[in-house]
Formats: structure tokens, sequence, C-alpha cells
């Protein structure tokens, strides 16, 4: 003004609704930035937390049937044996899986496996279960805590007829109706092996004792009764 400066000052009031007309400074607003921030922490956090769980449970857990992977269920098993208690391991092999992938295709081999894991989490909820590779499984019950109990043959083989009825309910439920079985072998701890290799390498022969018996049967290591066929 007149070549002249003078120093002018504006203040612009903008209407809050959380500043009250007693409050020269809006300290309503700042608690309610203060809030805003807070939960913005906390759904922040929330995230990290689901994705940490979400990449724990990938590292431990199958792709395709969601059972445990080979790694992580060695270690769920092996602490199980440290307990002490009876328990019996169970190797499975599904018959010709190799034809089927070369035969009808990867699609529709990976759905067989898929409905197997889903059976195998139906029929022992309680059970260590997990995919060693390809179209072979492993599954560890503990005399206290699963179904069978205690473990006697008589109910393994119940138990295990009952898995075979349900994958193929669960198989037809999805239009697969060529035939499929499996072989199984079972030994016993800790008469069989004090340490998971020991009782997975004498499971595994009882595995290959079904498979020379004609395939589609459950063998026991160490049992030289009836060929435990009917599955």
């Amino acid at each position: 003004m007149g070549n002249q400066w003078r120093v002018l000052h504006v203040h612009q009031s903008v209407p809050d609704p959380e500043q009250g007309t007693d409050e020269f400074f809006p300290h309503r607003l700042m608690e309610q930035s203060n809030r805003q921030l807070k939960q913005l922490v906390e759904e922040k956090t929330r995230a990290l937390e689901e994705s940490y769980r979400r990449m724990e449970y990938n590292a431990r857990h199958d792709s395709l049937t969601r059972l445990l992977n080979r790694r992580w269920v060695e270690v769920q098993i092996s602490a199980a044996m440290q307990e002490g208690r009876p328990g019996v391991m169970i190797m499975l092999d599904i018959d010709w899986f190799k034809q089927i992938n070369d035969t009808m295709g990867h699609p529709l081999g990976d759905q067989v496996l898929e409905t197997l894991g889903q059976a195998i989490l139906a029929v022992f909820p309680d059970a260590l279960s997990g995919r060693i590779g390809g179209d072979e499984f492993i599954l560890y019950l503990r005399s206290d805590r699963d179904q069978i109990n205690p473990l006697s043959t008589t109910g393994i083989i119940e138990e295990t007829n009952r898995l075979m009825s349900v994958w193929e309910t669960l198989r037809k439920q999805k239009g697969l109706t060529i035939p499929v079985s499996a072989s199984l072998g079972a030994a016993r701890f800790p008469e069989q092996g004090q340490q998971f290799d020991q009782l997975w390498y004498h499971a595994d022969q009882a595995l290959y004792q079904a498979k020379a018996a004609g395939r589609g049967c459950l063998r026991f290591s160490g049992e030289k009764d009836e060929p435990l066929n009917g599955l």
C-alpha cells in the first residue's frame, strides 16, 4: 500500500465437528487422527500376521492335497514318537498311478491325488498325515488321540477300508469313474522302530509286501497272517 509493505495475518476457520466450542486448538481432531492412525496400524499388523500365517502354512503343507509336506510331517511324527506313546505308521501308494497320468493326463491324476488327500483328512482328522511325494502318502496314528484306540490290527483294517470307501465316493462326485486302488504298509512304534527312519523302513517294506501280494491291500510289518485284502 503506497509503496509500503504491511503485515496482514489471515486466519480462515474451517468448521470441524470434532472441535468443541470451548477449544482454542482442535484437540478432539488430534484424537480422531490418532484413532485413525491406530486403526490403520492395527489393520496393517493384522494383514502382516495373516500373510505370515499363509506363508507358514504354505511352507508346511502340500499345495495340492493340503496335507503336511514331507519335511514337516517327518518333524511332527518324530516329535510324536518322542512322547513315547504307542503308534502306527502307515505308508500308502496309489497303484499304477503312472499309467493314470500317462493315459488320462496329469490334470486327472492331480484330481485323484487331491481327492485322496480329502479322504485322509475326513477319515483320520487327528492323525499326522502327509504327502511324501508323487503318489506316496504317510499317516501316523497315536494311541490316545486318534479314533483307533487301541491301535488293533482289526481296527486299522476297518478304518483303512473306510478310507478307500470315502475316497471312491469323492472321486465319483468329481466324475472320476476310473478304477483306482491303493496299497498300504504299516509298522508299529515302538516295537519296530524307535526313530522315524527305522519305522519308515519297516512300513515301506510292508508296503512292498502289499504290492507283491497283488496290490490293493494292507500289510503289517512282521505279521505273517492273512494278507488283509478287501481294500
